[in-house]
């Protein structure tokens, strides 16, 4: 007996749909566009840190279900990994998976897929008295450990940390930038200098060499955020440091990749790039759609908002002019979306408080951007303006319906704090269009990070890069996300793969998600859910399969550039309540005639009190048909079914299965459907 449930990628969960009535209610951009769900979804993660500098918070598909799944730090609590049940909720998996890390103070997080396998690994940063933690993802839903094997051994106060392959190797490489040092406590009123950075270079075996003095990276600034970026857009990954206590220390630096020499150069003087603030986190996006990227650095006052004039090698800060530099505000994570798949670039500052200030306005921002360039403050009408002392900033699209979902992460000093991570839904169900795409490099490294995502619409280019970590301690997603408004057609999407491989791809449908594989192909992709009883079987992805798991088959179509991907999540239930016959349960008296059948069939049981049953007709493919569902009184109770009911046997023939539930209850009968 199977019982199926597909999803579309259009559509939600069935929890998540008793929010849908709102968006009805809203008909222009002021209206409620995010309603918090920490609770609802089962996560009540807090982050503990008396530094309160802690907070991180990553979006990843750490199963390879095709699900966003939630990896939270807790620093000087344990971490938590939860996993995404495709229905609206989520259950914590830390324990089994290996990923609490109870007994090291944990600030950050970042994700790759370091041996190339298929399946993300995990990357978590730590405080002075601990060695950064290196997972590696198992593929069975658990990870081990490699830190020290891998040669992950320095012991510095690491915060934020990026994913990119510097030397094009096809193997990806981590940069972790570090913090303060200081004499005693409390730390910030006893600074002494910034902590040198760390660049990993990965050997291609599961072992790392730290090469940040041979490569001129090893930036002594107070680093709290990093990011690989192409900002010249010549093939290969540059990188950003934002550092605080810039104006005392060193201020933030980009340094340009001169592959395919083994050097970068500092460019942030030259550049303008080189702002002496507190810097705490970084936003990449191409907000004017002139083909190349502008970053929004995050600051305790105003906000820089860096307008890339020249290729990556002048810049202008046009924060203010743009109303985005939040003076009032301590930000920290930030990041440029299209929230409400417009086609416009939209951005999520994070804000929250490291001292009391009476002036200061420390809820969070979102800034809605506009077909003029322009921004506006949406932050109080679109739900979001929490004043919780947050952190981390990550976005991914959690019930995949095609718009973005946001997550702050939260710290507190106080264990008795109640003030878990806040994770918004987005509720604008609109008719604007949207596309996402997930990468996956052969002759680039798997996660592809660094790529250039160009799509061409209605005359416009939408650009987008493939992140390997920024924000502030945090990772969003790794589908790469473009909203189209009302445009109905994509002309052609165009991915720059790091080292120069281009693929275009044309005849891409809006609103649906792809997978696109360097040099080779792209396919789309689609869920469903089935449930069979303890004994039983169900034929998928090629075979018959009896146990609980996730399983993919996929559909090659005839011109042999694209294909479809069904992810399938198997459940085993419990064997039902026994059948006449079976045990000791015969009470209902469920009775099936003739057995075999050909187009009549008559069903009998009794029922002993007023019942709500329903009656469900399966194949053995897991095809469902609801032949009765309705309150009926006690007694005993006869349905007929024949051919002038053609809902009722639109099946091949074969072993037919009916399910009968009353109240609480399942009775199962088998029964062979003949070829008339």
């Amino acid at each position: 007996m199977a019982n199926i449930k597909k999803y579309g990628l259009s559509q939600k969960p069935l929890s998540f749909l008793i929010f849908s009535w709102l968006s009805i209610c809203f008909s222009h951009s002021h209206a409620q566009s995010f309603r918090a769900l920490s609770q609802t979804l089962g996560i009540d993660q807090v982050c503990l840190d008396h530094n309160l500098m802690s907070g991180g918070v990553v979006f990843f598909d750490y199963n390879q279900d095709y699900y966003t799944d939630i990896y939270l730090i807790g620093c000087e609590s344990s971490n938590a990994l939860y996993r995404n049940n495709w229905n609206g909720t989520f259950t914590n998996v830390s324990v089994e998976a290996g990923v609490a890390l109870p007994d090291v103070n944990t600030v950050g997080a970042a994700v790759g897929d370091i041996d190339n396998d298929g399946d993300d690994d995990l990357f978590v940063t730590t405080n002075e008295q601990f060695s950064n933690v290196l997972l590696l993802n198992n593929g069975d839903g658990s990870f081990t450990d490699i830190s020290h094997s891998a040669g992950i051994r320095d012991k510095s106060w690491s915060t934020s940390a990026t994913f990119g392959d510097f030397n094009l190797d096809g193997w990806v490489d981590i940069y972790v930038v570090n913090y303060a040092d200081f004499d005693r406590l409390p730390f910030d009123e006893n600074i002494i200098g910034g902590l040198p950075n760390y660049l990993y270079q990965n050997m291609g075996d599961n072992t790392f060499q730290e090469v940040a003095p041979a490569m001129g990276l090893d930036d002594i600034g107070c680093g709290l955020a990093v990011t690989f970026t192409d900002c010249d857009r010549d093939g290969d990954p540059d990188l950003y440091v934002a550092n605080d206590f810039g104006f005392n220390y060193e201020p933030n630096e980009l340094y340009v990749n001169m592959y395919p020499e083994s050097k970068f150069v500092k460019t942030a003087s030259a550049s303008g790039m080189d702002a002496g603030i507190n810097a705490m986190g970084i936003a990449i996006g191409d907000y004017d759609e002139d083909g190349d990227f502008d970053y929004y650095v995050t600051n305790m006052g105003d906000n820089p908002f860096f307008e890339n004039l020249d290729g990556g090698r002048l810049f202008n800060d046009i924060g203010l002019a743009k109303q985005l530099n939040n003076a009032d505000g301590t930000s920290w994570g930030a990041a440029f979306i299209d929230y409400n798949n417009d086609s416009y670039l939209d951005l999520f500052v994070a804000n929250g408080k490291v001292v009391e200030a009476a002036h200061q306005n420390n809820e969070n921002r979102l800034f809605e951007g506009g077909a003029d360039g322009n921004f506006r403050d949406v932050s109080e009408a679109a739900g979001i303006a929490s004043s919780k002392n947050c952190r981390g900033l990550s976005c991914g699209d959690i019930d995949n319906d095609g718009d973005l979902d946001v997550m702050f992460g939260v710290v507190t000093d106080s264990r008795q704090s109640e003030d878990n991570i806040l994770i918004y839904e987005n509720l604008l169900h609109r008719d604007h269009h949207w596309l996402k795409v997930k990468l996956q490099g052969t002759t680039s490294h798997r996660n592809g990070y660094g790529s250039h995502l160009q799509v061409f619409t209605g005359g416009r280019m939408l650009m987008r890069e493939a992140d390997g970590g920024s924000s502030y301690l945090s990772h969003s997603a790794g589908e790469i996300h473009f909203g189209l408004g009302s445009h109905e057609t994509i002309d052609s999407l165009v991915i720059t793969w790091p080292g120069g491989n281009r693929d275009v791809i044309k005849a891409v449908n809006v609103n649906t998600a792809i997978t696109v594989v360097e040099k080779t192909n792209w396919f789309t992709y689609d869920h469903q859910e089935l449930s069979i009883v303890e004994g039983d079987s169900v034929f998928l992805a090629g075979t018959f399969r009896k146990e609980s798991g996730i399983y993919y088959h996929t559909i090659a179509r005839a011109n042999g550039l694209d294909s479809a991907l069904t992810i399938s999540r198997l459940k085993v239930l419990d064997r039902p309540v026994p059948m006449p016959g079976e045990g000791e349960n015969t009470d209902i008296n469920f009775l099936i005639a003739p057995n075999p059948f050909t187009s009549n069939l008559k069903l009998e049981y009794t029922l002993f009190k007023e019942s709500q049953v329903q009656l469900v007709m399966l194949d053995l493919m897991g095809k469902e048909t609801v032949m009765l569902e309705e309150n009926q009184p006690a007694g005993r109770r006869t349905v007929f079914f024949d051919e002038r009911q053609p809902h009722s046997f639109g099946y091949s023939s074969g072993l037919c299965i009916f399910k009968l539930l009353v109240d609480d209850q399942m009775y199962v009968l088998k029964a062979w459907r003949l070829n008339r």
